[in-house]
């Protein structure tokens, strides 16, 4: 059996303040679970999101009732399709293994204030 798992949460951050004029929605936990069973792919989807008040409940409902289905439909499609397309485009490039700006600067922020901690691994 194989197993995936995707889950989040939203996170303020410094590198990446609110803006006057944006309303963000806030996911106390969402993502996806997948396994491998004898009949197929199990898929769940978890989500605990507020839209910050700005979309009546009743619409959100109803779409989360409508357009998750398109989602997990479109996801099983363009994830069977996915080898033979990445085969012809750029099969080497991999973009999600390369941090963003804001990501590289906290990975060298955390980096800097954590050396000390990686030189006292070394001597245990």
């Amino acid at each position: 059996m194989t197993e995936f798992i995707i889950f989040n949460f939203s996170h303020k951050h410094p590198l990446v303040p609110e803006k006057s004029g944006f309303v963000r929605a806030w996911s106390y936990k969402s993502g996806y679970y997948m396994k491998t069973t004898e009949k197929g792919t199990m898929f769940y989807y978890f989500g605990w999101n507020s839209w910050n008040g700005w979309i009546p409940a009743w619409c959100v409902n109803k779409a989360t009732k409508t357009m998750v289905g398109g989602v997990i439909d479109s996801l099983m499609k363009q994830s069977a399709a996915y080898e033979e397309w990445k085969s012809k485009n750029k099969p080497e490039d991999r973009p999600w293994l390369r941090l963003n700006d804001w990501q590289r600067k906290e990975k060298e922020e955390y980096d800097a204030k954590h050396a000390g901690d990686k030189k006292e691994e070394k001597k245990e």
